[in-house]
């Protein structure tokens, strides 16, 4: 998991009311629950949430499939016979919490893994707290906040990794190059890309290279948009033509995924990449 995603391991909610300023905090671990695991398999874990507020506040547990825009966006949705989903493999006790002030407390997740279960499949526990029912701190304000844990299982012996550098086009503007990926996982497992683009002059000196960033993993059979931008204007007065490369390597998949443009300064006009050698 890329260092970016793992930032979140702590997780804190503010909560701005109208009768004044009262702060929710809540601790969460882990945010991540990432494994290996059988057919026919029982997993059990525990999730600890910590109270570092002075509200009483009252949590409720829900299991939720995980969808993702073309940006890695998280989408938490109620749908667990969607593809790749364990939502219906996992059960929850208590579902129901309340933590007092600076209090800690566990709810004991267990995943039942069935027979015919293959790839890679997701799901998340998220907890709301309903403000609205908490009159605890002599507020009103009918808002419902969530936090949670992500649940991402692998199962053993069939996972199929397989990707593609699908576009690279770029843009030459007057004061940046803009340019834009677009990654496919045909894999029935997530992936987590790591990518860069390398500027070459005359095709073959390395004048810069730009990293490109990634927010999270990449689901089964989806696609992944990257933006990114070159604005180096020192080393782009140099040179009138060069040629931009993008690659990505992903862990497993046994080669790298790469293509090429070739830009001229004086043209505005959108590029596409085309595949380079692997």
């Amino acid at each position: 998991m890329n260092q970016s995603f793992l930032i979140r391991c702590i997780i804190w909610l503010l909560l701005m009311t109208g009768g004044g300023l009262a702060s929710i905090k809540i601790q969460i671990s882990p945010p991540i629950y990432e494994q290996e695991i059988r057919t026919g398999e029982e997993r059990s874990f525990e999730i600890y949430l910590r109270n570092n507020s002075s509200n009483r506040i009252t949590l409720i547990a829900r299991i939720r499939s995980i969808q993702m825009d073309d940006f890695g966006n998280p989408q938490f949705i109620d749908a667990p016979y969607q593809p790749y989903s364990c939502q219906n493999w996992i059960d929850l006790n208590p579902r129901s919490i309340q933590i007092k002030p600076f209090e800690e407390r566990v709810v004991a997740v267990s995943i039942r893994v069935p027979q015919d279960a293959s790839g890679g499949n997701y799901a998340a526990v998220l907890f709301e707290i309903d403000t609205d029912n908490d009159v605890s701190s002599g507020t009103s304000v009918g808002l419902t906040i969530r936090t949670g844990s992500m649940i991402m299982l692998s199962v053993k012996n069939t996972i199929k990794l397989d990707a593609e550098l699908l576009s690279f086009a770029a843009k030459h503007l007057s004061e940046r190059t803009e340019f834009e990926i677009t990654l496919q996982n045909n894999s029935n497992r997530h992936i987590t890309p790591s990518g860069s683009i390398v500027i070459f002059a005359d095709k073959k000196r390395v004048i810069d290279r730009i990293r490109i960033e990634s927010t999270s993993f990449i689901l089964p059979f989806s696609n992944r948009k990257f933006k990114c931008e070159w604005k180096n204007l020192r080393k782009r007065e140099k040179v009138e033509r060069y040629t931009a490369e993008c690659r990505f390597s992903v862990k497993g998949l046994g080669k790298s995924l790469i293509k090429r443009i070739e830009i001229h300064a004086g043209d505005s006009q959108d590029r596409q990449g085309v595949k380079s050698g692997i």
